[in-house]
């Protein structure tokens, strides 16, 4: 016997929805954009701005990494250099330290 084709009747996409629920939820929607926002709704949506407006501004200093200066880098240039001298004088004293405490220890043997 021979073999019957068969037609297929599976969708080409694996999930579709039901065309009578698309169109009602497309009624929906249009007859939700039909009406007119009162005035009591935009108050409401301009308190809820205002309040978005101020949670925002009390967030966006954690929310945005601050921002360096060059004047910043300049000085901390100027840091290392008064650093460095810094370094320089300690670095002094001590050599003065050690050649006194030589001497002393010199005239100290020679006694």
């Amino acid at each position: 016997m021979p073999k019957y084709n068969k037609d297929s009747k599976a969708p080409s996409k694996p999930y579709t929805r039901s065309t009578r629920l698309n169109k009602d939820n497309k009624k929906s929607l249009l007859d939700v954009k039909k009406k007119p926002i009162t005035k009591s709704e935009k108050v409401k949506n301009a308190d809820l701005t205002s309040q978005l407006d101020n949670l925002m501004d009390d967030l966006s200093s954690q929310l945005s990494p601050p921002k360096k200066n060059k004047q910043g880098k300049k000085l901390s240039e100027q840091d290392k250099i008064l650093e460095q001298r810094r370094v320089e004088e300690e670095q002094r004293r001590y050599e003065q330290t050690q050649t006194d405490m030589d001497d002393a220890l010199g005239l100290l043997t020679k006694l």
